[in-house]
Order: structure tokens, then C-alpha cells, then sequence
């Protein structure tokens, strides 16, 4: 302080020198410029705290021989210099420069060459204040100017909070899209009081302020500007968008601001299965890709079929599904769904309805209206082929067995659609059936349906059958050429015939009896000889024989054929015996002469019904034909001794009276029906014969079956059932034939 005391004492000497070797004029002039009458111009300046400030000064002379020799810096009022540029017995530009240590110290630096200024660093809000810039010439008086310095304090650099007071400027949070984002300001000082703004990139933002005083540890007031602003409904747009708090005192420096960016969490806008053109066949494999857009963070892709996930394999373009499509999957839903995991209520869907081609499902049964366990030869069975396929199938197969079948109606065989019609089957109809339906995926059978043919049998004779009523048949003998009557009483069964599964192939019953004789039908050849044919039945798969009954009599035939003779009426129990045993007895009772007289019923033709009437006139056309193969058997007999006569039996037969007899020969025979009958092997054939089952081809019989006397025969039982009357009507037509 005393240097710089002792400098300007020095200056104000010398200046006072310097005035009186110029005379009295100048320094009236330099009077003339004191204060009191001439006052100091001041220049206002603003300075921003921290930043450089120019504080000017004009030292220039008036005259352009004058220079300056020494320029000083005071603050306010005060006499001791804060800064000095001292140019006395120096070049310019090489002046000498003082700052005081303890205000400005190494802040401050002059500047001579015009604009003359000096230059502040790092404004202080102390700095502040009136300065007053001295500058003395060489010739000239000297010059004082004034310096109004005013320093600007910045606020604090803005806080951006949420609202769970969170400093956002160091969280970085992601918002729903369609959220409304509320975001506080807080900026603490400033001076002059700062206004804060919000902006949405470069546009202002509409946002309340308000300011709040709060006292500082030491007693100092602190001001704090606080402002809300809130974002309706975040789009798209706001993402990655920048929103600045900023905090405005001044022009002289950029305001504080602080800037969140804006983060968003987006639902995906589409989702998209690739290639859904493709028609999938069923059992091969398929590598389904989706790919979804929109999403932030990237949507997860999930596969769906129908409610049930499915596993997928994730790609970097999206999820890839190793599919393998099955026949239940035709016309169901494959999805991909994306979905935001931020934005669980945000999923979107891509459905593609799924065409999947498979080879054809063949199923096949009988017909619903049909009883598998009761079919019977000769009735009319239908299958249903239930086929299911993708593309439709364009030929549909039936199959018996291994052998295929072919539209034939005449062999009752029609094939319509998906149906199989079999038309008056017989037991070689019965096997396995399936169908085969075929497209362009493949081919495929069905499930085999076996079908069982249950075979017609005729009844057992038992207690349970009944004696048909006395049929009377007038027919005019050709040998006598007169009218003769016959009856006949034929026991058939009153309960509906039995049926088993019939056998063929390698489907034979074995081990078992042989089934009962059918259709048996009588003769009378000449005189007192009888034939009687049988068609047989089923033979228990063994070999049979065949035995008639007549009274005492026992008569064996390899075939189901006899010729005996029978003096008087007489019963006859037919039966077919292998090493099973025998069959079922067929009981028939013939008598032979032609006129009897009937206790019952009225037999004039006036009585008679349609049905006799027509058998009536049958019988006489077929008894006309033949007449002359009679009398040639007759003559051929007539020369041959009569045969002793086998011991009368009772005949339950009721004659009108002796004149409707013949001596010995009648000339009528009833019969049951003649369909498939056998002729005497003696006569020539008439019709056809029946045909023999399978089984008994080429087979002969055994001699020790044959003349086998264990055979069962007839009892007596079974004779007196005909005997008695039976009121049960007869379910079975008695059909009957005269020669």
C-alpha cells in the first residue's frame, strides 16, 4: 500500500510539473475539468458470474501528438488503485501493468490498443460495483470515466423428478404408450430470479412455476423455482423425443438445461405367419417362421393351436416352428401371437386356417338297420364304407376276403357311393369285408367286418310240432281210369326254423351231430313200392349216412334216398347219422290207398279253398306227365312174385270206405314239396338234384358208420306225437304234389 502511495504521489507530482512549464493556460483547463462542474460519464455493463467481462475505458487523446502515459482503476470511491498500465518514459505497447493481489490479482488485464479495455476473468458476484477509469496523457489533462459493472448470477443447472421424486436426469424409464408422463422442474438460485421453460424439442411446452424461499444453513436465503408439466397420451412420436427443462436469467449466457429423452414401451403393430399359402400334408414336417414389427422392446412370439401352446425355435427373424400337422388338424387354427412383455394387454394375433391333406380314413360296418348275430341266407345285407379324407377320395375298393368285388346286379352284387349291397347271400357270402378308398395322399383299408350267414334248417321233430290237417287230393288214375283219393299226413314244426352260422372253407364245424333231412318227399312207384327223397343238411363235418325207419324196418342209404315197399300205412322217421351221432328225426306218415272217407273237415270241391284248388290242378298236370313212366314201371313189376308183406302196423289214417280202395296198387301218393328231390336211380330224372355240401365231395362213406347198429332210432315217443291233435297253427305252407 505504501509503494502504491508513494507511485501516485509521485504521478501527481509530476503532472503538477509538468502543468507549470506549460503556462497558466493548461492548467485552468485541466480546473475547468473537475467533477464538481463537468460530471464523469458512466457506462453500465453486465457481467454473467464465472464468465470474462469487459469493463471499457477510452484513452484516447485529443491530440494527436498527445499519448498516453499512465491509465488507473478504481473501485467506487475508493483512492487506491485496483489496476494499473504505466507507459511513462516507455514505448506503447510496452507499458507497465499492476494488478492488486487481493481483488483482482491475475483476473484482470488491460488492453491499450483501441478499443482500450480491461478484461475480467471469472466473474465474481463480489466483482460487482462502480469503477472509475483514470487516464492521464503527456499534454493533455487527464480523463476519468465510470464503469456501472452488474453481475449476473445463473441458477443452479435444472432437476428433472417423477412423480415418486426420482431424478430422472440419472434414471432412464421407459413409458407405456398411451400414458400421460408427469415430470417436475426444480432449479435452485439465480439472480436476477430465473424463469423456467419446458420444451418438447424446439417447442415451448405450456407448465405452471412457482417459487419457494427457504433459509440456508447460515441464515441466507435460497430461492427455488419449481415447474410441473404433463404429457398427455404418449404416441409413438414422443419416443426417443427430448424434453428440456431450462432455466433463463439472462441473455448474455445459454440457460442451465437439463433434458430427459423420452422412452417408450410399444405394443407391436403386426405380426405375420410366412408362407400360409402352402397346403400341409398330414405327417410331414413343416418349418413355420412369423415375424413381428412395432414392438419396443421386440415382441415375444408364442405358436398356438387352438387354447394349447406349442414350442418354438426363436430366429433372428423372427420364431420358427418345426410343425408336423396330423388329419385332426384340417380346418383348426395355427397362431402366432406377439406380445409386448411391458404390454401384457397389447397382444396381437396372426390365424391361418390350416389345410391339411392326409390319405383317406376308411371305417367300416354293417348297416345300422341289420342284426350281425341274425342274418340268415338268403336275406339282403348292406355295408357302409364311412370314409374320411383331404382331398376327396376318387375310388373307393370293396373287398371279400382277398378278392376284390365288381358291380354285378345280377350276381347281387351293387356297388352306389359308399355302400355295399349283397342281395339273397348264401354261406359263401359270409367272411371278411373291407373297402379301400384312395386319393392323392395314399390309400388305406378299412377295419374288417366279419360277416356270419346263420343257415335254415328244418325242425326237429318233437313234442313241440303238430299234425297238419288231412289233405285230400281226387285224381284220376291213369292205370284204372278211375277217380282216386289219397291223404297224406305230414307233421311239420310249429316254431320258426332254427337257424345256425352256416360253414364253409375253413370255417367247418367239426366234432358235431349232423343236422336234421329237409324237403323230403315221397312216391309211390308200383303197386306197394314207396320212394322217398330227402335233400340233406349240414354232416357235423364227418361223414354221414342216412336211415329210414318204417315201423320195424331199418333202412340205410349212403344217400338221402330210399325205395321200399309198404303193403299198408305206415310212419317213417328219416334220419342222417355220422360218428356223432344222428340227427334230428324227420317224421312222415303215408298212405297208400287212394279213396278215404274224413270224419273232419268237408272235403267237396265246393269247400275247397283257393290253394287246394290250384294244387289240384297242378297235381293233375304233373300226374298226366307221368303216367306212361307208371305203366312202364308197372308192367316191368307185374311179372315179379309178390314180396311176403312185412307185419301190418296201425295206420292213423281214417278212410271213407272200401270202394274208394284199389286191389293193392293205389294210384295216388301225397308228397311234401318236390323242390330238389331225388328220382330213382332205376327211372330217368326229373328236375334237378339237390346239391351236396361241400364237405361230402368226393368223400365215401365208412363202412363201419354204415353198418353201425348203435345208431339211434326212432322212438316211440316221437310216433305217438303224431297222434295227437295240436291246435298251434302251422307257420309252415304244406306243399304237396301228386304224380
Amino acid at each position: 500500500m505504501l509503494r502504491i502511495l508513494i507511485v501516485v504521489t509521485c504521478i501527481e507530482i509530476s503532472t503538477l510539473v509538468n502543468a507549470q512549464s506549460k503556462g497558466t493556460t493548461s492548467f485552468d483547463n485541466d480546473a475547468n475539468s473537475d467533477e464538481p462542474e463537468h460530471p464523469i460519464p458512466v457506462e453500465s455493463i453486465q457481467g454473467v458470474a464465472g464468465q470474462r467481462t469487459i469493463l471499457p475505458c477510452n484513452i484516447q487523446p485529443r491530440e494527436s501528438n498527445d499519448a498516453v502515459s499512465m491509465v488507473l482503476w478504481f473501485k467506487e470511491d475508493s483512492g487506491e488503485p485496483l489496476y494499473s498500465y504505466d507507459a511513462r518514459s516507455r514505448q506503447f505497447g510496452k507499458a507497465k501493468l499492476w494488478s492488486a493481489a487481493h481483488f483482482w490479482g491475475h483476473r484482470a488485464s488491460f488492453r491499450a490498443s483501441p478499443p482500450a479495455q480491461l478484461t475480467l476473468q471469472d466473474l465474481q458476484q463480489s466483482d460487482e460495483g462502480v469503477y472509475r477509469c483514470r487516464v492521464d496523457f503527456r499534454n493533455s489533462p487527464t480523463r476519468n470515466l465510470k464503469v456501472n459493472l452488474t453481475v449476473i448470477v445463473p441458477p443452479t443447472k435444472p432437476i428433472i423428478y417423477d412423480a415418486k421424486k426420482r431424478d430422472m436426469s440419472k434414471l432412464l424409464e421407459a413409458y407405456p404408450e398411451g400414458a400421460d408422463l408427469f415430470l417436475v422442474c426444480e432449479v435452485h438460485g439465480g439472480k436476477p430470479r430465473p424463469q423456467v421453460s419446458w420444451y418438447l424439442e424446439s417447442q415451448i411446452i405450456h407448465a405452471s412455476t412457482e417459487v419457494r424461499e427457504t433459509q440456508g444453513p447460515g441464515g441466507e436465503t435460497n430461492v427455488v423455482t419449481i415447474s410441473n408439466v404433463t404429457v398427455k397420451a404418449l404416441t409413438r412420436r414422443h419416443h426417443h423425443a427430448k424434453l428440456s427443462c431450462r432455466a433463463n436469467n439472462t441473455q448474455l449466457a445459454s440457460p442451465p438445461t437439463t433434458t430427459v429423452v423420452i422412452e417408450l414401451n410399444m405394443k407391436p403393430l403386426k405380426v405375420e405367419i410366412l408362407g400360409k399359402e402352402v397346403i400341409l400334408s398330414a405327417g410331414k414336417t413343416y418349418d413355420m417362421k412369423c415375424q413381428s414389427t412395432g414392438s419396443r422392446p421386440p415382441a415375444v412370439l408364442t405358436w398356438w393351436k387352438s387354447s394349447k401352446q406349442l414350442k418354438g425355435q426363436k430366429k433372428n427373424d423372427g420364431v420358427s416352428l418345426q410343425f408336423t400337422p396330423t388329419v385332426e388338424d384340417e380346418g383348426k387354427f395355427l397362431v402366432c401371437r406377439a406380445e409386448n412383455p411391458k404390454l401384457p394387454d397389447a397382444s396381437i394375433e396372426d390365424r391361418w386356417k390350416l389345410k391339411v391333406h392326409f390319405a383317406p380314413i376308411a371305417s367300416l360296418k354293417i348297416g345300422s338297420t341289420l342284426n350281425p348275430k341274425n342274418i340268415k341266407e338268403g336275406s339282403d345285407v348292406y355295408f357302409e364304407c364311412n370314409v374320411r379324407a383331404n382331398p376327396r377320395s376318387y375310388k373307393l375298393t370293396w373287398f371279400h376276403e382277398k378278392e376284390e368285388l365288381h358291380h354285378n346286379v345280377t350276381a347281387g352284387v351293387v356297388l352306389s357311393d359308399h355302400s355295399l349291397v349283397l342281395q339273397s347271400i348264401t354261406r359263401e357270402s359270409a367272411g371278411g369285408y373291407t373297402c379301400m378308398a384312395a386319393n392323392i395322399e395314399g390309400r388305406a383299408k378299412s377295419n374288417v367286418v366279419n360277416l356270419e350267414v346263420m343257415c335254415k334248417y328244418p325242425p326237429s321233430v318233437s313234442n313241440d310240432s303238430a299234425i297238419s290237417p288231412f289233405r285230400t287230393i281226387f285224381f284220376r288214375s291213369a292205370l284204372s281210369g278211375r277217380l282216386a283219393i289219397a291223404k297224406v299226413i305230414v307233421r311239420y314244426a310249429t316254431k320258426t326254423n332254427a337257424a345256425k352260422p352256416c360253414n364253409n372253407g375253413s370255417n367247418i364245424r367239426v366234432d358235431s351231430r349232423p343236422y336234421p333231412l329237409q324237403n323230403c318227399t315221397t312216391y309211390n312207384i308200383n303197386g306197394s313200392w314207396v320212394r322217398i327223397s330227402c335233400v340233406e343238411g349240414y354232416d357235423g363235418g364227418l361223414p354221414q349216412k342216412f336211415v329210414a325207419i318204417v315201423g320195424k324196418r331199418r333202412l340205410e342209404s349212403s344217400l338221402p334216398f330210399w325205395e321200399f315197399q309198404m303193403l299198408k300205412p305206415a310212419k317213417v322217421a328219416l334220419y342222417a347219422v355220422n360218428a356223432k351221432g344222428s340227427s334230428e328225426p324227420y317224421a312222415i306218415e303215408v298212405v297208400l290207398k287212394g279213396v278215404a272217407k274224413f270224419t273232419g273237415e268237408s272235403t267237396s270241391s265246393t269247400d275247397m279253398s283257393p290253394i287246394l284248388i290250384g294244387l289240384g290242378g297242378t297235381a293233375t298236370g304233373l300226374g298226366l306227365i307221368v303216367t306212361g313212366v307208371l305203366m312202364a314201371l308197372w308192367r316191368r313189376h307185374a311179372a315179379t312174385p309178390a314180396k311176403p308183406k312185412p307185419p301190418q302196423q296201425p295206420s292213423i289214417a281214417t278212410f271213407a270206405g272200401k270202394g274208394d280202395e284199389e286191389d293193392g296198387n293205389p294210384d295216388l301218393i301225397p308228397t311234401t314239396a318236390l323242390t330238389n328231390h331225388l328220382t330213382d336211380r332205376k327211372l330217368p330224372r326229373y328236375g334237378s338234384l339237390p346239391r351236396r355240401p361241400r364237405q361230402l365231395e368226393g368223400r365215401e362213406m365208412s363202412h363201419d358208420v354204415l353198418e353201425d347198429s348203435d345208431y339211434p332210432r326212432a322212438s316211440p315217443n316221437t310216433f305217438y306225437s303224431l297222434q295227437r291233435p295240436h291246435s298251434e297253427s302251422i307257420s309252415r305252407s304244406i306243399q304237396e304234389s301228386c304224380i
